[in-house]
């Protein structure tokens, strides 16, 4: 009876741990399955070289930039620098990219969910990312091979719609000194969301924002810049000799001297303090990767080590993520949007779930946030600009003198910007654009556009003064047409003074203008 009893004991006991580790197992089922289906021992969804087979990634536009094939291989987006310019948010196939959609965001590609498992990851999802690949091909051609990065982001939604990382190298024709060529050194690190470096002056935001929370009188002080002054016992160099200025004339004109005053005045604590209320010594979660950690360490600082940490020099350290939310936090009134890659999911025969923002908690002063932005440049900001918004009213107002407009090269934006620059010719008002650049001048050059269709205007010579021009009105087969005798060469900008003299409510009125010359 005895044995029988030890028996049944020994038997609860096993019961217990069998029921105790199938506990553990579904536990960790639950918060770990999905990286276990998506981990590239998984036969299922990864080839033999390693590469995820399941889902797609797209832009914010729906540019596809990776895919899988009719043969199960993984392929890389068309164009050899958009390749480059959005490897480090796309991924590798590889792997090797830790920070990349495909790597980062394998489980939403294969569509793993706790209910089904992997049941459909062979078709996988469509990723969209909120990156726009034609932003991205733009920075990485303005870093020009220079190490570093660019990311652009809406401060008030939190998409990134930017974020390059250099150096970079095609995935689809792997260079074969990937490994040993300096020019390469970091390729796999996104300097963006895995780096720190020595902010520079943007750090002069930090100092300013604890000046003007610390120091009662700093709106009535002045600073003196001669180019550099004796702070500790040691020079501090500025750019330029200022002279004197207030703290909005500083902040302008970046200047290093006042700055490194102010942290000396502030001290080691206080200034480490709203580093870290800033955001800069903490790690952030950008849609589940997380980035890498600032450092501002002043102990053992002496007066003119001070002044350079307050204008982002000696030891301090930051992360450009971090940043970047900083200052979406001083534009959005001391609080941020956290940042966010992925701007849907679409799973077939699925509703797409929206995607969620968070707010980070307070990281400085509205008032002080709103302070900061009054220091800087003054704009105006209006609506949307279409035919009767207030952009009209003050062109025809005439409290509008310059327009420089810069939009993305999508047909609704196109075609307000036609709309404006026809406007502003009618208001005689300067017009310059995202397109009067060198690129889009080499552009033309290689297009159907060509000396004779093409008109170029110099800026930096444009009349001051109205033209008076005689002309002819004349109409054949009730056409009307504006002639213009040109033999002098007076008319130099015959577009835009078709456009604002054909006009049949505020010009002449006609088909178009006819110059008679040599």
């Amino acid at each position: 009876m005895k044995k029988l009893e030890r028996r049944a004991r020994l038997c609860l006991v096993l019961a217990g741990l069998l029921l105790a580790g199938l506990g553990l197992f579904l536990f960790r089922f639950g918060f770990s399955g999905s990286r276990w289906a998506s981990s590239p021992f998984n036969r299922h969804l990864y080839n033999r070289d390693g590469a995820l087979i399941s889902g797609t990634v797209l832009d914010r536009n729906g540019t596809v930039l990776s895919y899988v094939d009719d043969n199960g291989d993984r392929r890389c987006a068309d164009g050899k620098t958009l390749r480059k310019a959005t490897l480090h948010a796309v991924g590798d196939p590889q792997g090797n990219i830790g920070t990349g959609a495909l790597t980062a965001f394998a489980r939403k590609l294969t569509g793993y969910s706790l209910l089904f498992g992997a049941y459909n990851a062979r078709e996988g999802n469509d990723l969209y990312l909120t990156i726009d690949a034609d932003l991205n091909e733009t920075a990485y051609q303005a870093l020009d091979g220079r190490k570093g990065t660019v990311a652009v982001y809406n401060y008030k939604t939190g998409e990134v719609l930017c974020m390059v990382s250099s150096p970079s190298y095609d995935p689809k024709n792997i260079p074969d000194d990937l490994e040993t060529n300096d020019k390469y050194q970091g390729v796999y690190l996104n300097r963006f969301l895995s780096s720190s470096f020595t902010p520079g002056s943007v750090f002069k935001t930090v100092t300013l924002a604890a000046a003007l929370e610390k120091i009662p009188d700093l709106y009535s002080r002045t600073f003196y810049c001669e180019g550099s002054a004796e702070i500790g016992g040691e020079t501090v160099t500025c750019t330029a000799a200022h002279g004197e200025q207030t703290i909005q004339d500083a902040l302008a004109n970046s200047c290093n001297v006042a700055f490194g005053q102010l942290a000396v005045e502030l001290g080691t604590g206080t200034l480490e303090k709203y580093a870290g209320k800033a955001g800069l010594t903490k790690s952030y979660d950008v849609s589940g990767i997380p980035t890498a950690a600032g450092s501002v360490d002043l102990s053992g600082a002496s007066d003119n080590d001070l002044a350079w940490a307050g204008v982002g020099q000696y030891h301090d350290s930051v992360n450009p993520c971090a940043l970047m939310i900083y200052m979406g936090a001083i534009a959005n009134g001391g609080k941020a949007v956290q940042p966010t890659l992925i701007q849907k999911v679409v799973s077939p025969g699925l509703p797409t779930l929206p995607q969620f923002t968070h707010t980070t908690r307070r990281m400085i002063q509205a008032d002080t946030a709103q302070a900061i932005r009054s220091l800087g440049i003054q704009v105006h900001e209006i609506p949307p600009i279409v035919p009767g918004s207030e952009a009209y009213q003050l062109m025809e107002a005439g409290k509008i003198g310059l327009i420089i407009y810069t939009g993305a090269l999508y047909d609704d934006t196109i075609r307000e910007y036609i709309e404006l620059h026809r406007e502003a010719v009618r208001h005689s008002i300067a017009s310059i654009t995202a397109l009067d650049t060198a690129n889009a001048m080499a552009n033309m050059i290689a297009s159907r556009f060509h000396l004779y269709n093409t008109e170029l205007v110099d800026l930096n010579h444009m009349r001051k003064e109205r033209q008076l021009l005689p002309f002819a009105k004349m109409q054949g087969c009730g056409n009307d047409y504006i002639f213009f005798d040109n033999r002098d060469g007076k008319v130099a900008s015959p577009g835009s003074l078709c456009v604002s003299l054909c006009d049949w409510h505020y010009g002449i009125g006609g088909y178009g203008i006819v110059l008679m010359e040599h």
